[in-house]
């Protein structure tokens, strides 16, 4: 079994964006699956880019293992959003929360998502997604979620599925990642605030 990080490196309006996601394996994967991995995540993730400003446009994916620094690969290739329109500002993003069947904070992921429009907001309450907007959005997501799974395990016929992953436990590093499958999703009302964190 492996936890699997995945690093969507995506540039908007000339702007690096990066969105990282956890994978969990039901078996160790060889090094020669990195770079299928890698492909298998940009093609899961067009959807989510199609519901975004064609500003934002995804470079390419990395794949790594929380725990083994020599697992890797890479696919590079562009692929722009599908909407056209004024952006807004990058340091506003949709949220999407990723949820399991736990509790607490360790079983809970997010996803923040730049590349959106001026029309995504409402003159009334700029600081939420209209209820258009939150549909189209959340379609994406949703296609997304359908359909990762599957793209992911078949690059390698290893069950892997979407995952929350927690390296940290009582504030000191676990000695192994654990990734808790994701079990549902949800695209919030609020909208939130792209910020920098640190590994």
């Amino acid at each position: 079994m492996a936890v699997l990080r995945g690093t969507i490196k995506a540039t908007c309006a000339g702007v690096n964006v990066d969105n990282v996601l956890s994978f969990k394996t039901s078996a160790p994967v060889g090094t020669d699956l990195a770079d299928n991995f890698a492909q298998a995540l940009w093609t899961a993730w067009n959807p989510v880019a199609d519901v975004l400003s064609t500003e934002y446009v995804v470079r390419s994916v990395d794949m790594s293992d929380y725990d083994d620094p020599t697992w890797g690969g890479t696919f590079a290739s562009d692929y722009a959003g599908g909407r056209s329109g004024s952006l807004l500002p990058l340091t506003v993003c949709a949220k999407v929360g990723w949820t399991t069947g736990l509790r607490g904070r360790a079983y809970r992921g997010r996803t923040g998502l730049c590349g959106l429009l001026e029309d995504d907001t409402g003159a009334s309450a700029p600081n939420q997604l209209t209820s258009g907007a939150r549909t189209t959005i959340a379609a994406g997501v949703q296609d997304f979620y359908d359909n990762v799974n599957s793209i992911m395990t078949a690059v390698s016929g290893i069950a892997t599925v979407l995952a929350v992953a927690s390296t940290i436990v009582d504030e000191a590093p676990r000695p192994a990642a654990i990734g808790t499958p994701v079990t549902g999703w949800l695209v919030y009302t609020q909208l939130g605030t792209r910020r920098s964190r640190l590994d």
